[in-house]
């Protein structure tokens, strides 16, 4: 059973199966249908709509959970395209279509129905192989225990089944509502759509859950799960005395299963411990995943799904069964091997018979047997029968318990089956084990994040790091290990296993110490690769799981550095690699804003016959005529943030043209030169006899740059070679620049009424337009035309995406992003060399080129010598007058000498013939030098004291010089001695000091004792110059700015000295 949440999403776009005029969606809290953002009620308006509770009868148990919302609407578009409308509203945490299940169809194993004679002793081979005999032996299950059965169906009155319904008793049929809970005559089970339906407007339930005269796929499942058993009368199920709540879903006259979620609330509302939902289809719902995770959480039933029926060797997921919170069934035959049509994978829980024989009626009078083989339908109707059998028997245990209990008690299935079906078919159930089982453990990844100290896309050769958080469900372990191993070549694991320790019911641990893990060069390009979890705990308790890591090798990269943050894509695409899900890139989101402002958009190749295609096609589709051939690179280089990935042109409407087109991105790491992404398409033409002339090369951009989409607006500039969108308070500019200087092919639209097909994209790139600005939800092309590509030749479209908060600071950016290619492609970029990296001193320079028009310093300096004062990166932008931008950086060990402890004794003033004493206290093994002067001349001192007895009265200076012989670097510091005729004046035991001195920036003052403020700095000529408030001892002092350099005199309280300011 899936309690898994992800470090990363993947969803699932599919184009069919969608209720038309409807999309399912959350608010944010503080929002409601009856709150909604004035974005949303002109929205709604427009479509016309109305907004209303999906599921009103579904109370919320977590706080955390938040409703689903229904927007039904009657406007002629298509729910994908309305989706993207609403969830540009920063109120919308996602909108999406309403995915419409289908019940997956059964392969007959004989080609003709067969009756049966009357006994229930013959027919399934299942209860021989799930063990279910021996579970019988135990219990009979229980008629308080009931099997929602949510399907097309149920034939209550078929011989075989009338003896199991779960028959209400508390509304019988008499035409009143007597429970009150809105359903008349719901005696025995529920018909929530009704015999026929349209596809719009409301249901017309009724009480008669029956297809009539025949029965369909539901009748089946209820046989399966629940016929009555030991009657002398057809078939045996598993669930014996347990009870079967018939629910249909789906009109009489197709299998759409239009109330498949609602028919889980209403079993799960009418007693229905466990539901079974033999149905799904290859879509992902948001809503669907939250529904059913508030349902178990408010009603605790268990739901089992049928992992899905495929033709041989075609992949696919099918869903509720890959949903968390259910457990998924595959089918096996008697001799537990894989049937080869219906669904593996690693999220499948169990495997039981996916074979045997239940009820049908060839019409209303004869109710007969139907044998089925090869199904995921029956295969997990089956485990519905089996997991109510344990639920009678287990009572004090919990949804997910129940289902942990089965997965963990059935028996491995991988001998019988192919080596690469290993861990693909989860375990075949073993019923009697289920039973007799009291304690055990059963551990389950139910949480993980990979992640890395970058962007956490993860490419071949990268090393990356994995959390998990685990839950034990069953009996309490102790001394729990946890061991990593990769399924796969191209994923090694670097750990050893991680101890857990003990884990109660129902407890759960976050890990702490992550497991590492290398990505191989082998990695195929977008793989989802499994990783093996091992449980290992004292008492003999083994357990595994695999969890499957997706996007790994990704051939899309993105661009952080720039003040636009965008994504370069392998499948032509700009912004976002899986548009319209959106989930696998930045889109474009300019500085300081956290919303992308490109909903979609991507490359086109396009002459007047052919188009070649990224971007939206009909219906809510998407055209992939790009491929790539490689994972996408990243890296930097200098001032660049480069991404690069190749791909191939692959489709399109014609036949794939013989390129290749090498894309590159670029983004400059620095301010103020990097308001824009620039995109360099390079197409090779590979072919030897064909050439192509007159292309139009661009993109087509779906901006969507404000709240509401009907007023966001797009324009053609006048002067630049651009195209940009804003939004209705001018607020907010985006725009798409041709750098390449090919003829410039421009045109603008409303993505409403824009149809997507080829023939459209091949008008706005080929012919010109009239429109020069428009207003709604818009869209942009950009182009290059007439791009030559001689056979064997090649050529460059380069592109831009800029932003800004005004259409000037738009305009400038595009300028600057024109002026950046014309220096980048002339190579005329300013030389700048910082030398290498190295360890140099306190007070050394950093000398940038002379001449230049700005610079721009990692410390924000803006002159062009620098002083280092810390360890670390340093770097400077340039650029020169041409407005070209020029670049280094150097890594710097920054060496200064440590803090001097200098003592005075008896102080900075003493008597004549009174011998002074200093020494630096610090004990750093640096080599000293004193200089003092006396009234007899300069005197040199080595060592870390000197004394000395002056002589005559007087202000002598003294210099200490300290050298540091492991680096050489060297500072001074120098006070003033005053000298009197008497001792009186002596500032006994009292000490300070400034240092460095000479300085250029600032200096620490450091004293012992009391000591009174302020500092003062004054010219020679006595001027006051600075005065500052006396910090803490030890504190570090900034210059003005102000202040040349020079000699200056420097007063604290009783002290004074000169301070030299260097240049």
């Amino acid at each position: 059973m899936r309690w898994l949440v992800w470090g990363f999403g993947l969803l699932v776009w599919a184009q069919n199966a969608i209720w038309p005029g409807r999309i399912l969606f959350e608010l944010h809290e503080g929002f409601s249908a009856e709150k909604l953002p004035s974005e949303l009620v002109e929205l709604r308006n427009r479509v016309g709509g109305r907004v209303c509770l999906r599921f009103p009868q579904l109370p919320l148990k977590d706080p955390n959970s938040r409703p689903i919302w229904l927007l039904e609407y009657t406007a002629d578009l298509h729910p994908a395209y309305v989706a993207k409308l609403w969830r540009r509203s920063p109120a919308v945490r996602y909108a999406e279509p309403e995915y419409l299940p289908m019940p997956f169809s059964p392969s007959p194993a004989e080609p003709t129905q067969t009756a049966y004679l009357p006994s229930d002793t013959i027919d399934n081979p299942y209860l021989r192989h799930l063990r279910v005999l021996g579970a019988w032996d135990s219990t009979h299950g229980d008629t308080s225990v009931v099997i929602g059965i949510v399907d097309t169906d149920v034939k209550f009155d078929h011989l075989d089944l009338v003896d199991n319904i779960a028959y209400n008793w508390n509304d019988p049929i008499n035409g009143i509502d007597d429970e009150g809970d809105g359903y008349v005559d719901n005696f025995h089970g529920w018909d929530l759509v009704g015999p026929s339906y349209s596809g719009s407007g409301s249901f017309t339930p009724d009480n008669d859950p029956r297809v009539l005269p025949y029965s369909g796929h539901g009748t089946w499942m209820a046989g399966f799960a629940g016929a009555t058993t030991d009657n002398i009368t057809g078939v045996a199920a598993a669930g014996f005395q347990c009870r079967i709540l018939p629910v249909k879903v789906a009109p009489d006259n197709q299998p759409l299963l239009y109330a498949a979620y609602d028919g889980i609330l209403y079993a799960a509302q009418h007693g229905a411990q466990v539901i079974n939902c033999s149905w799904g289809g290859t879509f992902y719902s948001q809503a669907a995943q939250n529904f059913i995770r508030q349902v178990v959480q408010t009603y605790d039933p268990l739901l089992v799904a049928a992992a899905g029926n495929i033709p041989p060797d075609t992949p696919a997921t099918f869903y509720p069964a890959q949903y968390d919170g259910v457990l998924a069934v595959t089918a096996v035959d008697t001799h537990d091997v894989w049937w080869g049509t219906v669904q593996i994978g690693y999220g499948i829980d169990v495997a039981t018979t996916g074979a045997g024989t239940t009820l049908h009626s060839y019409n209303g009078t004869d109710h007969s047997y139907f044998k089925m083989g090869a199904t995921t339908s029956g295969a997990s109707a089956i485990a519905s029968g089996c997991a109510a059998l344990l639920r009678s028997w287990r009572p004090d245990l919990n949804a997910y318990q129940i289902a942990e209990l089965l997965r963990i008690t059935a028996d491995s299935i991988e001998p019988q089956n192919l080596p690469h079906l290993r861990y693909r078919l989860g375990r075949r159930l073993n019923l009697a084990r289920a039973i007799a089982t009291r304690d055990t453990p059963a551990c389950r990844v139910t949480a993980w994040q990979a992640y890395d100290t970058n962007d956490s896309l993860f490419f071949a050769g990268e090393t990356f790091f994995l959390k998990a958080t685990y839950t034990n469900y069953l009996s309490s372990v102790s001394n729990l290990t946890v061991s990593l191993e990769s399924l796969t070549p191209h994923l090694q694991v670097n750990s050893g296993p991680y101890v857990v320790g003990s884990l109660g019911t129902l407890q759960s641990h976050s890990q702490t110490t992550p497991f590492s893990l290398t990505l191989q060069p082998s990695c195929p390009l977008n793989a989802k690769l499994p990783l093996l979890f091992r449980f290992q705990g004292d008492g003999g308790y083994s357990d595994y799981q695999v969890v499957e890591l997706p996007g790994l090798n990704p051939a899309y990269v993105h661009l952080d550095s720039a003040q636009l943050r965008t994504t370069l894509c392998g499948n032509g695409r700009i912004g976002y690699y899986d548009s319209p899900t959106n989930q696998q890139g930045r889109g474009a989101r300019w500085t300081g804003s956290s919303d992308s402002w490109l909903f979609e958009g991507g490359l086109f190749v396009i002459d007047d016959t052919s188009a070649h295609l990224s971007t939206r096609a009909p219906l809510g589709g998407m055209y992939n005529h790009f491929a790539p051939t490689q994972a996408a690179t990243h890296r930097t280089q200098g001032l660049y943030e480069i991404g690069e990935v190749p791909f191939l042109v692959s489709g399109g409407l014609s036949a794939p043209k013989p390129f290749t087109i090498q894309a590159r991105a670029y983004a400059l790491r620095r301010e103020p030169a990097n308001p824009f992404v620039a995109f360099l398409y390079r197409l090779e033409n590979y072919s030897t006899t064909d050439s192509y002339s007159d292309l139009s090369v661009g993109w087509w951009l779906d901006f969507d740059v404000g709240n509401n989409p009907t007023t966001d607006r797009a324009a053609l500039h006048p002067t630049l070679p651009m195209v940009y969108a804003y939004n209705s308070s001018s607020s907010r500019f985006i725009g798409a620049v041709l750098l390449s200087g090919q003829t410039l092919q421009r045109r603008l639209g409303r993505a409403d009424t824009f149809s997507a097909a080829p023939p459209s994209y091949i008008d706005l790139a080929r012919q010109p337009g009239t429109v020069t600005s428009t207003v709604g939800d818009i869209f942009v092309i950009l182009a290059a035309r007439g791009v030559n590509l001689p056979a064997g030749s090649s050529d460059t479209v380069a592109l831009a995406l800029v932003g800004g908060y005004t259409l000037s600071e738009l305009e400038m950016n595009a300028e600057a992003a024109l002026n950046w290619y014309a220096c980048f492609v002339q190579g005329n970029e300013p030389l700048v060399d910082l030398g290498p990296d190295r360890s140099l001193c306190q007070g050394d320079s950093l000398v940038a080129p002379p001449g230049l028009s700005s610079y721009t310093w990692s410390s924000g300096q803006a002159t062009p010598v620098v002083y280092p004062t810390q360890s670390g990166l340093y770097w400077l932008l340039v650029q020169d007058g041409q407005g070209c931008w020029g670049y280094d950086e150097v890594q710097l060990t920054v060496n200064a000498l440590s803090p001097a402890q200098v003592n005075f004794t008896p102080g900075l003033t003493v008597a004549v013939g009174q011998p002074f004493t200093t020494s630096e206290q610090s004990g750093a093994s640096y080599q000293y030098t004193w200089r003092l002067q006396t009234p007899t001349g300069w005197q040199t001192y080595s060592g870390p004291t000197l004394t000395y007895t002056f002589s005559a009265v007087g202000t002598y200076a003294l210099w200490l010089y300290r050298t540091d012989p492991t680096t050489g670097c060297r500072d001074s510091l120098t006070w003033e001695v005053t000298v009197t005729s008497t001792t009186s004046l002596a500032h006994a035991q009292s000490t300070l000091v400034l240092y460095p001195n000479p300085t250029r920036e600032g200096f620490v003052l450091s004293w012992a004792g009391a000591l009174e403020g302020p500092f003062r700095l004054r010219s020679l000529a006595g001027q006051l110059l600075w005065e500052t408030a006396l910090q803490p001892s030890g504190s570090e002092y900034t210059l003005p700015a102000n202040l040349t350099a020079g000699t200056y005199l420097w007063e604290v309280g009783p002290y004074r000295g000169k301070l030299v300011i260097l240049p």
